[in-house]
């Protein structure tokens, strides 16, 4: 997520802002209920060990999911949002912190409530091939390149990876 969410959370002067912060232009915040969470990581976990398609092996394993979830609890704690240290996912800790985030933008949330019947399809399964979205080789060089240009000091790379949610003016 980092720096891909981040940019379109901070508020910039250019073209895209204009976008970005008219009220027409709308970010969707969807928070699963905890049983929905619940769903999801033991589906993750089983098809990490029996996908259902190729690409289902380049998911997140499921301990990736509860690291994230620990990682935004310990966020929230530091700002001032409510989640006790190892609490369990909670819907309403996982909405503030993403509402604290985007506080610069209008935003919609979307509660997800219902478990739908997936044990036999994946996401992956499509009637039409879409395009791919991963770079080319050549792409990921430059990616790093472009990183590495503006980072040459490694230690402000990582601060700024640590603290992804800090949201500001950027000019």
């Amino acid at each position: 997520m980092g720096n891909r969410f981040v940019e379109l959370a901070q508020q910039a002067d250019d073209a895209a802002e204009n976008v970005l912060g008219d009220p027409a232009c709308r970010f969707a915040i969807a928070v699963p209920s905890r049983d929905v969470r619940a769903f999801l990581e033991a589906e993750r976990e089983r098809r990490a060990a029996h996908p259902l398609h190729p690409r289902e092996r380049e998911d997140a394993p499921p301990h990736v999911l509860r690291d994230l979830w620990r990682d935004l609890a310990a966020l929230g704690k530091g700002l001032g949002i409510a989640a006790p240290d190892g609490a369990p996912y909670d819907p309403t800790v996982y909405r503030r912190v993403y509402e604290a985030v985007l506080r610069h933008r209008h935003v919609d949330v979307v509660a997800l409530d219902m478990i739908l019947p997936t044990e036999r399809l994946s996401v992956y399964d499509f009637a039409v091939a879409p395009p791919s979205l991963a770079p080319t080789e050549a792409d990921a060089e430059e990616f790093i390149r472009e990183v590495e240009r503006r980072y040459t000091d490694r230690r402000a790379l990582e601060r700024e990876i640590a603290h992804w949610w800090e949201v500001s003016w950027r000019c």
